[in-house]
Order: C-alpha cells, then structure tokens, then sequence
C-alpha cells in the first residue's frame, strides 16, 4: 500500500486515493465542500488546500488541492503548515462575503457543514462591509426548500442532481459574477431524489420542507437507527423525533444497501404517522372508543371463544409480529396477507433467490453489472434505490474508459470527459413505459404474454430480433444483472430466473434481482404460509369464524363484494394495524398498533437481508408494538403460551423454528449489549435540552427516563455517545463535523463498511438448486378483453406514504393508461371516463392516452383506491363510460 506523509507522519492509503481521502480516511481533519464522497472531485471549491513538498529536503513545496492530486507513495505533504492554513482561511473569506448573517434563523443550523468548516478554517471575523448579492428564490415542490442567498457555488446540487441522478429541470446559470442553481422557472423538480439535496448542500440553500413544518433543532431530535418501510430495498435511514412524534427522516449509510442517498418516498413519507389516518385508540364495534385494554380483553375473549381462528400476515408488519399471529393460529391456518397471484410471484422469487445459481446482488453489486435486463419492472418506481444503482452500472462503460486512460476514478469530471457518454446495455422489455428507457440501449413495450416470449427466445439465444440482440449483450457479459418484478406475475419472475441460470450455465456471474411488493415480503415469504385466499377459506367453508389480520387492508387485494361477503360469515374479525383502514373500519375489535419508528422488529428486503429496526420515540395515544399485542393475546388464549418479555425472544424462538431464519439474532448486537462497561446508547445527542424542557408546560421536575429493556437504547441524553458498533449507530456526529458528513468519521475508509461489523444479515446465498419450472402460458385475453397491467407510482401506490401530505401533493391522480389505437376503437379522447370490469365490479376512470403503451394494453394505477384487487397483469374488459 502507498505511505503518504502528513506533517511528517506516516500513513498507509488505500490505493487510488487522493489526499483529501487519504486525510479523511485517517480522521485528520481537512476541510472540503465541493468533494463528495458519493460523487469524486471536481475542484470547485478550492477548500482542501495543503501544502506538498518534492522530497525531505525541499523547504518550499507548493499548494495543491487535496481531493485533485493523487496519494502517490512517497508523497509529502503538510495540513498545518501556515502558508496552506491561511491560504484556506482566505478561501473560506471569499466564499462567506454574500453569505447572509442568517445563522440563528436558517434551518441547516445545528448540522451545518460550512458552519463546521468556517470554524475549522479559523475565519471568525468579516472584514466586508459592502453589498451582498442577493437573489429571489423559487418554489421547488413540497419536498425541498430554496434559499439560494447562501449558496457559495460548490456544485454538489447539480452533480447530484444531473450525473447522479439523471435529472433534466435543474441547472446552473451564470452571468458576470453571478451564478444560480435551480429551474428555469419555478416548479416542482421532477426528480424522485429530490431530498437528497438537502443532505449534499453543505449550506442551507437546499433545506427540508417538511421539517420546517414542525421545525425543532436538531440537537433536540432523539434518533435510532432503522429501515424504511415504505418497499422492500431495505434502505437504512434515521428517523428523527421530539415531542412524540416524527420530524423527519435522514439517511443512514449502509455500503451495501442506499450508500449516500435515498429517495423521497423514503426520506418523506415518514408525515403518514401524524395523520388523521393513524389509528390512535382502540374501538369494539357497537360499543364506541374504548381503552387499550378493554379492547385487548375483548379480543382474548373473543379468540377463547372462537370456533376456528385464521390470521392473515403483512408485507409491512415485523417478522416477529407474523411469527407470533402464526404461532396465534397455526401454521396452516395463517396468511401471508398477499393474493394468491402475488403470492405465487414472491414465492417464485424466494425460490430462485434460495435455489440460485445466481446471486441476488445488493445495490453496490447492481452499480458493478455490465450488462443489465430490465423485463417487466419499473425499478424508479418499485424499487427506487435501485434507480440510482442502475444509472451507475450504466455508467461503468466511462469509468472503464477512464482506466484505461489512468485517469482515478474519484477525479469525476475528467472521467465523464473521457468517457464521451459512453453506456453499458441496458435493456427494458415490459408492457409499460418506464423512466430508465431515458438511458436504456433499446427498449420493447410488449402484452405480458409477449413479454414471456420474448423472454424465452432471450434464455435460448434466439435468432430473431430483438431477443438476439439483447442476448448478445448478456451473453457476452461477465457480470449480467437480470431484474424482474413480482408484480409482473409467477411466471415472468421464473422466466427471468431462467435467463440468469442460462447466463450462469454460459460461464457468467449472472445476478438476478427481484422488486418485491412491501418491505418484509421476502421475510413472511421465508417464514410460509397460505395465499390470502386459500386462508379465507376456512371461513368461507365454515371451518372458522374469527379472523385477525395483522397492519393489512385486505380491500387492497380482495373485491369488495368478496370483502362483504367474508364478513358476513365472521363471528369475530379482529385487526391490528397503525392505518385506519377500510378493514379496521368493519372490525369488531381494533387494536391501535405501532407505526414506522414507534417498534422494535426486523424486516428482510428483497435482497435477503435480515435488518433490525429499533423504536425511536414510544406509540401515541394506546397504540403498542404489534409484537407485544399478539403475545398478550396469545397469553390470554391459551394460558400456558410463552410469556414473550421482548422481541428479542420472539426473534430467537423463531430462528429456532424456521430454519430459513436461523440467523436473524445475528442482525444486530443483543439487548444486553453495553458500551464502556455499563453504557446504553443515547437515543438523545448530547446536546439536547433535556427532559424538563420537554415537559416543562406541566413540571419543572425531572420526570425520569423510560425504561427500554428492549433494546441497547435509553430514552435519554445520557447514556454512550461514541462510536457503536454499525448496527447500532443512531446518528453520525463527530467533535468539529456536525453535519452528516461526519460519517466519514464512522467508517472504516471512505465508502467503506461502517466500522464495528456488519449491519444485519444475509439470509440467501445462491447454491446449485434446480432450474426453475417452466414459466406456465398465461391466459390470453378474449374477444372485448384487453391486458390490465398494474403499474407502480413512487408517489401514491405504497399504501403509507400516500397518506403524508408531501407525498401526496406530487401522487398523480388515478387514471388508465391507454394507447392511441385502442382509445380509437374505444371512442374515447384524453380525459373522458373509462369503465374498467373486474371480477363483476366496475370501476370508473378518465382515460390517459400514451402513445408509448402497446397495442392491447390498459395500465392502471397499482395500490390506488380505485383499482383495489388489481395485483398483477391479467385480461380485462374496458369499456367507453
């Protein structure tokens, strides 16, 4: 490995690394704006200054910017020699004479970056008296706030917004000494990475909307780490509250997983938990609000006194809560809570995972493919992280270039200049137009039935076009990535595992990937069950009259004719859940249950990996973690259950009795897991104000902290405020770096793994297995029927974050999706009403004519209102209204 000196310190440097990261990488403290550690260097900013000398003997050197020269071995250089730290000092004058004296009031306050980096650089006095330049900021959107008076032109915004994530309606303008950064004219930015800006900013141009809406300092903010629940990526974020609710939500790197960034669905759907949607107290039907308690009785005694119970399971619940309702019901009597389509799809998926020969690929390794198939999925929208992941693997055509040139890969511009916009294959082959066709290599928008022909003729190596040119690009690749939606049905799923098995069976390293439907899909998946019809059937039957259905709105899958049907057979029908749904509406006991960032659990993402989730502030109203609602009831069912005293138990006697979660406890350290001897980790930065201030309307006195025997949290300010192991970092601060950018600080080397071992665990391995069956022939649409395609929204299809009201404001309205011949032949123009019959029941939308949609296609709006029941594709009758 190279030596670099710094002030005549040795250090050892990864390879390919600049100073400013070899500098960071060992914790000096250097200071920077324009570097990213997500994006490279550019130059911008001429921050990172320090001073580098030819040899030992040369007592002159020469000032370089640290993020634009190379730790060559050898190379000797000084952070702290005088000429460098004033030359900095100046920098840091320039860049703050327009900069508004606004400190107290803006938003960034508390984690700023150039609050952080002023300080480092020594620059605490103003010597400009004149003008500042001033600027009228413009309505980004509900997401992101815009102050461009602070702005000090480091360009992180634009690289973000424009190379990273491949957006269009935002840019840099300049005249004379004046430059700006945002849209032409005011508007919502059209990205679905939006928030990310206020992260890169190292300023306050770019702050959170939703934040200020319910603004706290963020000293004040308990936090814990936790996962996104809003799909099944896996994403790590921070959720932050005060007062007993959420404020907002940051990302938590993990180097495998969302890496710098998130999308907004994740970073702003969090606002569905202070909504009058939430389900607060609990309620007996006929007999009006009634405690927590009463309703929990009421439920055991209904449970003791049933003739048969059935549980139906959630996507969006805790493994620990599903393997309680199963151990509640039994195993053959439990749901997964999906139809029995969906079902099929994600247990094809588990069994290709499971069964390999390909790996399922975590986001890094998707940003590592040469060659990708996209067949009948929209990952911006299913699956947004990898949006960000797959522009990257596009992109690996450049940096392959720039290596040739030796030209380091951290040097971003000059490998975006040597690559000449040069792009990996990427193929999209589905019956819906997706966003990514903006950078695929060719694109087929087919009828689902098609698309599983074309499909097979790309596993056979077809001669034809276009299957044997996408072949040709796959096959010719050494690290192939196939994705697939479940979605887009059991059978498109196997057939997308039967090309990743003839890409491996040619000699590739073939990687399959899988969007699946709610966060812990893959999770329920592993631990079994029934298909939600197969489940209801034994009420159906007569074989039960009691039904609990665990944080699941069965009207999203279920008609509603179906729907009141299965109630009217029930005796009793018993949900938990944190939404006040259309199913908690017809229950006879609702149970009010915990929400994103008020539980303790684990969820399994698409990838295979099992992640903990930790509480960060406790329930409002009645509500408690679903969890402990199924082990009471399960208590007072049967009295000789096991008295579960944590969540942790549940975990280990789970692993004990499913053999696919045998390493779940292996997620994160134990509840018993301390700190410097006796230390738990504080929820609360040590610079928060306190328990008194927080109740201080009431009592001056000190009300204590709540006890947390569940985790190694403390509901305090007190407790452990250094660096925990990965799986137990609750937020990244660091003496000096109080922004986010203090990550660098946690780990191990820039981009690199957080330093105290991993961050939950790999369930899926891929082993020999047995090819998959043959994708079944899909029923094709008769005389008067069209193909129905349901099609993700990132924004309105996931049943939480539509109910925040950021979200909300950009969810499209619902409509179909239809082509111009088939709108022809319906006589029906942009707008007028569309009749759409499913399953007997009618439902009635305006028509949105797409010239990109296939001939014989409708698509329509997945996890809407308007199309409950609508789960993958299927024929259908549309009709003119």
């Amino acid at each position: 490995m190279p030596t670099v000196f710094f002030d005549d310190v040795a250090y050892e440097v990864a390879p390919g690394r600049n100073l400013l990261e070899a500098a960071l990488d060992h914790h000096l403290d250097l200071p920077y704006f324009c570097w990213h550690p997500g994006m490279g260097s550019v130059g911008a900013c001429r921050q990172c200054a320090l001073r580098v000398f030819k040899d030992a003997d040369d007592e002159v050197g020469k000032i370089v910017m640290g993020c634009m020269t190379p730790a060559a071995d050898g190379t000797r250089a000084s952070l702290q020699d005088p000429v460098a730290v004033a030359f900095r000092r100046s920098v840091i004058e320039w860049l703050m004479v327009n900069h508004p004296h606004d400190c107290p009031v803006c938003d960034e306050g508390g984690e700023c970056h150039l609050q952080d980096m002023t300080a480092m650089t020594g620059h605490v006095y103003r010597r400009y008296r004149g003008l500042k330049r001033t600027y009228r900021n413009q309505d980004l959107g509900p997401f992101v706030t815009h102050e461009m008076n602070r702005c000090i032109q480091c360009y992180r915004c634009l690289r973000f917004y424009r190379d990273t994530a491949g957006g269009s309606d935002f840019n840099v303008f300049g005249s004379r000494n004046r430059v700006y950064f945002g849209r032409v004219a005011d508007g919502v930015l059209e990205s679905e990475f939006t928030g990310n800006l206020a992260e890169v900013c190292p300023t306050g141009v770019f702050t959170d909307k939703t934040l200020a809406r319910h603004y706290t300092r963020k000293w004040d903010l308990a936090t814990a780490p936790s996962v996104c629940p809003h799909c099944a990526v896996g994403c790590n974020v921070i959720p932050g509250a005060r007062y007993g609710e959420l404020r907002r939500v940051q990302n938590r790197y993990h180097p495998d997983i969302n890496g710098y960034f998130i999308c907004d669905r994740g970073r702003f759907g969090y606002e569905f938990t202070t909504q009058p949607v939430r389900l607060r107290g609990g309620a007996v039907r006929g007999r009006g609000v009634v405690s927590g308690e009463e309703g929990l009785v009421e439920a055991a005694r209904r449970l003791r006194e049933a003739h048969g119970v059935v549980g139906v399971g959630s996507g969006r619940a805790s493994l620990e809560a599903n393997f309680l309702l199963r151990r509640l019901v039994g195993e053959e009597r439990f749901a997964t809570g999906l139809p029995g389509a969906l079902d099929a799809a994600v247990t094809a998926a588990a069994s290709a995972l499971r069964d390999g020969p390909a790996r399922t690929p975590t986001v890094r390794e998707v940003e590592e493919a040469d060659a990708v198939l996209l067949l009948a999925v929209d990952p911006t929208s299913e699956a947004p992280r990898l949006d960000l992941a797959l522009r990257r693997a596009v992109e690996g055509a450049m940096r392959a270039r720039a290596a040739e040139l030796n030209i380091p890969l951290w040097n971003d511009a000059a490998v975006r200049n040597a690559g000449q916009g040069r792009k990996r294959p990427l193929f999209v082959v589905g019956p819906a137009p997706i966003k990514l066709e903006g950078i695929a290599t060719g694109v087929v928008h087919a009828a689902p039935d098609e698309v599983l022909r074309l499909a097979a003729a790309i596993a056979g190596r077809g001669a034809a076009e276009p299957a044997a040119g996408i072949a040709a690009a796959l096959f010719a690749a050494r690290r192939p990535l196939v994705v697939v939606s479940a979605a887009a049905g059991a059978e498109t799923v196997r057939a997308g595992a039967r090309i990743a098995r003839a890409l491996c069976d040619a000699g590739a390293a073939a990687l399959l990937s899988v969007a699946l439907p709610e966060a812990n899909s893959l999770g329920v998946a592993l631990l079994g069950g029934r298909p939600l019809e197969e489940a209801l059937a034994f009420v159906e039957r007569g074989a039960a009259d009691t039904l609990v259905v665990l944080a699941n709105d069965l009207g999203r899958w279920l008609p509603a004719t179906r729907l009141a049907s299965l109630a009217s057979k029930l005796q009793s029908l018993i949900v938990l859940d944190c939404l006040d749904t259309a199913t908690v509406r017809t229950a006879d006991v609702a149970l009010p249950a915990a929400a994103f960032g008020e539980e303790n659990g684990t969820f399994v993402s698409q990838e295979g990996r099992a992640q903990r989730f930790y509480q960060v502030h406790a329930p409002p109203g009645e509500a408690a973690e679903s969890w402990s609602l199924l082990a009471h009831l399960g208590r007072g069912r049967e009295r000789s259950a096991v008295a579960w005293g944590s969540v942790e138990e549940v975990a280990h006697a789970m692993a004990e009795q499913v053999p696919a979660l045998a390493r779940v406890p292996e997620a994160a350290p134990p509840a018993s897991f301390r700190v410097a001897g006796a230390m738990k980790i504080a929820r609360e930065p040590h610079r928060a104000s306190g328990r008194t201030a927080v109740h201080s309307d009431r009592s001056v006195f000190d009300p204590g902290v709540t006890p947390d025997p569940q985790t190694p949290f403390t509901f305090s300010m007190e407790g452990y405020q250094g660096e925990p192991p990965a799986a137990l970092v609750p937020r990244f601060w660091r003496p000096g770096w109080n922004s986010q950018q203090s990550v660098t600080f946690y780990q191990e080397s820039v981009n690199g793994p957080l330093a105290g071992g991993p961050a939950g665990v790999r369930l899926l391995e891929p082993g020999p297995g047995s090819p998959p069956p043959d994708p079944g022939a899909l029923a094709a649409p008769r005389d008067g029927e069209v193909w129905v395609v349901p099609t993700a929204h990132i924004f309105g299809s996931d049943e939480l974050s539509r109910h925040a009201p950021s979200i909300a404001a950009v969810t499209p309205p619902a409509a179909l999706a239809i082509g111009p011949d088939d709108a022809a032949a319906l006589g029906v123009a942009d707008g007028q009403g569309v009749e759409l019959t499913v399953e007997g029941e009618v439902r009635r939308l305006p028509a949105r004519l797409d010239a990109r949609v296939p001939r014989g296609v409708t698509l329509a709006p997945a996890g809407y209102p308007e199309t409950q029941g609508l789960t993958v594709p299927r024929p259908a009758v549309v009709r003119r209204a």
